[in-house]
């Protein structure tokens, strides 16, 4: 599959530049932040997480933007001790699904 140049700008990782907390509690909420080229055509992106099993997208907002560099945004509570989550990345052209696998044109499993 060959994917559109832009999407070589989303980058995402466990680093303090990304979560607010990568070792959090309980209960706690985590600021998760996505990077993009500012430029990339992206209408929507979703943080997609499984609470209890149960599906929850959470729309991410646009945050600061640096340069060439848009952050993205969103704030999730923690219900479980392991969180599972990715990216849904909805452009004109299709929608992409990243996770620590990376990239897919469809939805991944879990990881």
């Amino acid at each position: 599959m060959i994917y559109p140049e832009w999407l070589k700008s989303v980058h995402h990782n466990g680093s303090e530049a990304y979560l607010s907390n990568n070792r959090p509690k309980l209960g706690e909420c985590v600021h998760m932040r996505l990077r993009t080229n500012k430029d990339a055509p992206l209408q929507q992106i979703v943080l997609r997480t499984a609470p209890n099993g149960e599906q929850q997208f959470t729309t991410m907002v646009r945050a600061e933007l640096h340069g060439n560099v848009q952050w993205w945004a969103a704030d999730i509570q923690v219900k479980q001790p392991v969180l599972n989550y990715r990216f849904g990345l909805q452009a004109e052209e299709g929608v992409w699904w990243m996770n620590a696998a990376g990239l897919s044109i469809s939805e991944p499993f879990e990881i």
